[in-house]
């Protein structure tokens, strides 16, 4: 469905209070928190967004299990948890969990066939930091960011020669138990940095009792290695495994005698491999050069049951199995530019592109009484791919008294393609009779191009001590995935269908705002209008069929 200019206004006339705490009495002031969050090493007050910090001691004194839960307290930001302890996405200032994207050290986690979005794959143990930016960031950080971005940063290496530290945690709600280890160092220019990690959790206790599959288990490991050649010039490469066992449930279909739903996920596992090369201070103009290039896969095995009875003697059963497998290749070429005393601007190239094979298996039973009504299985296989190219220039101006203008550009291209789309479909019908054919129930083959550049202009004052004010516009954009233009997925009881036509999202967002850090209080005020255009959502074909 497209919807012509849809308003976002968050929290009753748009005013969000971003971040009001009160910090422990040794908390580091936030106005010396250095973050990445313009793609460039500054300080939190000289960011013209609205961005949160998870610090790294906030994440060991955190009791969270998993990235979800040490976002779930930010303002403006909704963890989704799907019926799950162990699965976790995340929608910022109200937007579906699709417009938020999810990148671990600048490098994304795709998702080309979900009805839910990204989920975040990686154990807190593993991260330095979590820099949250609330609002559109596509000229920097390119497609889906509409709604904003998760950038997790993790460990490298250490100021001394070596440390090493490990834990056990007891959870009560769940039954659980954590440990997790991990060593790392600096020794004449080489940094290291090892970790691992695993987790069990039994079922999660509520005021109704104990919740029936929502037990998950994950297991981690990574290492860090680079080394610094000289003063100007470092390499290094990170690889690192992330796999989950996870079930989810729904209380509804508990409650109810003659109805079952389950989800189970036995492997969800990312492995990723990445190398960069950097050089820093290399000549009058250009203050860095870096790049970056990455193997990623992401494989899934999930079962989603669900039987029910719409009416007495009745019995309605569909139980489908996915396998899916995402395999990522990205590269980044990023300089940065010091032109004159006034004007640092960054330029870039970015190429990404997911290749997706998915198969499922769905079985559909149907029963009156005694008489079985139907009972076919149907396999699909779906293959395709999406590539992305992407240029863009951010310029940072300073301005006099204290002002600091911010403009850039983007220019993105992306193909889409489903190669294969296959089904067969086999079993009884209502008379007995045996079926085996192929039909059209994985989706249709095609491609599809599109390109458009986003723009962005904002101004940042730091006039007064430990505070900044701000406004700005950003532009949005986001092609849709494989899923939403292609595919046939009937995860969940329902069937929704892909629709080739779909153009790319777009959105203005308009935005002032107000920081303050303090060495005792942090706040953030942001008051935002986003207005969208030919958003993405699904609507009814019938009771329970649905298109995007």
């Amino acid at each position: 469905m497209t919807t012509k200019l849809t308003f976002k206004l968050s929290a009753a006339a748009a005013l969000t209070l971003c971040a009001l705490a009160v910090q422990a009495e040794e908390t580091v002031q936030t106005s010396e928190v250095t973050v990445t969050a313009g793609r460039v090493e500054q300080q939190l007050l000289e960011v013209p967004m609205a961005v949160t910090v998870v610090t790294n001691q906030e994440i060991q004194e955190s009791s969270a299990r998993n990235v979800g839960e040490l976002l779930e307290d930010i303002p403006g930001v909704m963890v989704n948890n799907a019926g799950s302890q162990g699965l976790k996405r995340v929608s910022i200032r109200g937007e579906d969990t699709f417009r938020t994207l999810t990148l671990i050290d600048g490098q994304k986690i795709s998702e080309q066939k979900s009805m839910s979005g990204a989920s975040i794959l990686i154990d807190p143990s593993s991260i330095e930091r979590i820099e949250v930016i609330k609002g559109p960031a596509s000229v920097l950080y390119g497609s889906d960011a509409l709604g904003g971005v998760v950038n997790i940063i993790t460990k490298k290496g250490s100021k001394k020669p070596f440390e090493a530290e490990g834990s056990v945690a007891w959870n009560g709600a769940g039954h659980g138990w954590a440990e997790t280890i991990s060593l790392g160092g600096t020794y004449k220019g080489l940094n290291y940095h090892l970790d691992a990690g695993y987790q069990s959790h039994g079922n999660i206790k509520t005021p109704l009792g104990y919740q029936k599959g929502t037990d998950f288990r994950q297991k981690n490991a990574s290492a860090f290695l680079s080394y610094d050649f000289n003063e100007h010039f470092t390499a290094g490469l990170r690889a690192d495994t992330f796999d989950s066992d996870i079930n989810s449930s729904s209380w509804e279909y508990e409650q109810d005698p003659n109805s079952e739903f389950f989800v189970h996920i036995p492997k969800w596992k990312r492995d990723k491999v990445a190398l960069f090369a950097e050089g820093k201070n290399l000549n009058e103009y250009l203050t860095r050069l870096r790049w970056d290039g990455y193997w990623q896969k992401n494989h899934k095995n999930m079962r989603n049951y669900v039987s029910l009875s719409p009416m007495p003697r009745a019995k309605v059963i569909t139980d489908s199995l996915a396998d899916n497998r995402i395999k990522t290749y990205g590269t980044s070429l990023q300089a940065d530019w010091q032109l004159g005393e006034s004007n640092f601007l960054i330029t870039g190239y970015e190429f990404v592109q997911d290749q997706l094979e998915a198969d499922t298996e769905a079985r559909s039973f149907m029963s009156m009484g005694p008489m079985t009504m139907s009972n076919k299985q149907t396999h699909r296989y779906n293959k395709g791919k999406e590539t992305t190219n992407a240029i863009f220039a951010s310029m940072e101006t300073t301005l006099p008294m204290d002002f600091t203008l911010n403009y850039g550009v983007r220019y993105t291209w992306v193909d889409s393609k489903l190669n294969k789309a296959s089904a067969s479909v086999n079993g009884y019908d209502s008379k007995g009779r045996y079926k085996n054919h192929d039909d059209g129930s994985a989706g249709k083959t095609g491609s599809d191009r599109n390109s458009r550049p986003v723009f962005n202009l904002s101004l940042n004052w730091t006039g007064l001590p430990d505070t900044s004010l701000r406004a700005g516009w950003s532009q949005g954009f986001r092609v849709p995935n494989l899923q939403e233009k292609y595919l046939m997925n009937n995860m969940g009881g329902g069937t929704i269908i892909g629709n080739p036509d779909l153009k790319p999202e777009k959105s203005n967002n308009f935005e002032v705002g107000a920081r303050y850090a303090g060495s005792a209080v942090e706040a953030d005020f942001s008051l935002f209008y986003n207005l969208a255009d030919d958003y993405i959502s699904t609507v009814h074909k019938d009771s329970r069929e649905y298109t995007y």
